[in-house]
């Protein structure tokens, strides 16, 4: 008996040591609350915004490693096998759910609603992201809820599944999902505008993560694979002075402020740097929304 409290008090350190709260509210859950995990942070902060504090939200990956390309260990997958309910974005994002044995009554696919709309990716390059090393993005585009008419679905997916576990608490859940889909409808009628501004202009993104954005908010417009705090190649300067020949170009969307050298470098060729951060993981400062809704404001005094 001793042997197994140990064995479940070691579950729960494991838990709390893979990455810890979703870090959205100041309230902590209740320690002994079901644990929920999330593969990515907007669905982790989604899940926190409907959950409130009746569960414990659990995101394990690391601040500095892209969520899509991290790989748990052996302990951090007990942890998330443990969990009550395992929330996946889908569109095959978190590759390493597929490569490991995970309870297949707790996974919640968060996409399912629009599966039939996932955007398959043109192209394959290698390239690197960070300390992740280098990779190649496969499959579909995965960054789904950079369409907030997806991400509402997605949140809604949420909130079923939360339901389904604390049905004496669907009233709270179901509010707590409304305020949310609100926050996220008037940010989508923002990006609405904004989207039409842009698409007068021409733009290129620096990654090809805006699939979603681009066809929600009919913004056209090519990708190239660079990195916010790299310096572009001799070479990919010379392929980008030939996109700018085939293409009218006035800004270029960033996944993260680029360095100065090179938004003055754009700059001397006509394009503008804009940013619009995909937060895929946990923002240095403030949340999801916040972090959206800060970076909405400053492309709309831009545009």
């Amino acid at each position: 008996m001793k042997a197994q409290l140990c064995l479940c008090l070691a579950l729960l350190l494991s838990i709390a040591g893979c990455g810890g709260d979703a870090g959205d509210n100041p309230r902590k859950a209740d320690p002994v609350a079901p644990a929920v995990v999330a593969v990515n942070y907007p669905i982790a902060y989604m899940a926190k915004r409907i959950a409130g504090d009746w569960l414990r939200v659990e995101f394990p990956v690391p601040g500095d490693v892209d969520p899509a390309d991290w790989q748990p260990g052996v302990e951090q997958v007990v942890a998330v096998q443990q969990a009550s309910l395992i929330l996946l974005n889908g569109a095959g994002y978190a590759g390493w759910v597929e490569r490991v044995s995970l309870p297949e009554e707790k996974l919640v696919n968060t996409s399912v609603a629009f599966a039939n709309q996932l955007l398959p990716l043109e192209s394959v390059a290698s390239h690197t992201h960070g300390l992740s090393g280098e990779h190649a993005h496969t499959g579909f585009a995965f960054t789904t809820w950079l369409d907030l008419e997806q991400a509402i679905q997605q949140a809604a997916a949420i909130r079923d599944a939360l339901v389904g576990l604390l049905p004496d608490r669907e009233a709270e859940l179901t509010a707590n999902y409304a305020a949310l889909a609100a926050e996220f409808q008037r940010l989508d009628q923002r990006w609405q505008t904004i989207g039409a501004r842009l698409a007068v202009g021409g733009v290129v993104f620096s990654h090809p993560v805006y699939q979603y954005w681009q066809r929600r908010y009919q913004v056209p417009g090519p990708s190239v694979h660079w990195e916010p705090g790299v310096e572009p190649e001799v070479s990919e300067w010379r392929a980008f002075d030939e996109l700018l020949v085939q293409n009218t170009i006035r800004w270029m969307i960033w996944e993260a402020e680029p360095l100065p050298a090179v938004r003055a470098a754009l700059a001397e060729r006509g394009v503008e740097s804009l940013v619009l951060p995909p937060v895929a993981n946990r923002p240095a400062v403030g949340d999801m929304l916040t972090t959206l809704s800060g970076s909405t404001s400053l492309l709309e005094s831009r545009l």
